[in-house]
């Protein structure tokens, strides 16, 4: 028993070496503050951490006997590894879809839109500035208006789930129209208490959408439209 629970405890300590390693790439890069939170990628995380923190480990646990051939010993111990490592890059590669890739205006709010929600089929009608989805964080975007003979087949993509903040062709550079029509916005005295800052006109609250996590506002800076915090909508 003591051989099986130290192969399981090594097993553990690289296991959470692997997952602190995937941690930083989520947390630091693909899903940094405050996205993490409200497009799922903390969620996704905690999941993908505690079924392959404790998958691996626990299959060693069974496996490892002192008596067994050492070949066969480490067949298995492979076999196990080679499981946890897929289900580790499936779930690495579901939550690189779920990053953040634009926030985009839409007139009235910002849509944070994520990698799985942009309409591929119109990734070729993109404005140039945008080279490719980002891995760092959420690009700021601007949405033109909507001529009239694409009204109904908007208002349809938009029932099926495809705002025009998620379609490529309707995105535009964000220029200074945009930026002054964002920071028209106002935060309120509950807002400002909520975050702990004084009423100076430093701040902005933007109403901000996501579909899966619905309506919440998000703070900005005034000057350069820096993210200082979330609040429910």
């Amino acid at each position: 028993m003591k051989f099986r629970l130290r192969a399981a405890g090594w097993h553990a300590g690289l296991s959470a070496l692997i997952g602190a390693a995937v941690a930083a790439l989520v947390f630091l890069l693909w899903h940094p503050w405050p996205y993490g939170t409200i497009a799922g990628g903390t969620a996704l995380f905690l999941i993908l951490m505690g079924v392959d923190l404790c998958m691996g480990p626990l299959l060693t646990l069974v496996v490892a006997q002192q008596r067994k051939p050492r070949a066969e010993l480490v067949r298995d111990l492979c076999v196990i590894g080679l499981l946890q490592l897929s289900a580790l890059g499936y779930g690495v590669h579901v939550t690189a879809q779920a990053r953040p890739v634009v926030l985009a205006w839409e007139g009235q709010r910002l849509r944070l839109v994520t990698a799985m929600q942009v309409a591929e089929e119109e990734w070729g009608q993109r404005p140039r500035e945008v080279q490719a989805l980002p891995w760092n964080g959420p690009l700021w975007l601007g949405t033109r208006e909507t001529r009239a003979d694409e009204l109904m087949t908007a208002v349809a993509a938009a029932a099926a789930g495809q705002d025009i903040g998620t379609r490529p062709s309707f995105w535009k550079p964000l220029d200074e129209a945009t930026r002054t029509a964002i920071a028209s916005q106002s935060c309120s005295a509950a807002q400002l208490q909520a975050l702990g800052r004084p009423q100076d006109g430093a701040l902005l609250s933007c109403p901000f959408l996501l579909a899966r996590s619905g309506a919440w506002h998000l703070a900005l800076e005034r000057e350069g439209l820096k993210v200082v915090g979330l609040l429910p909508g």
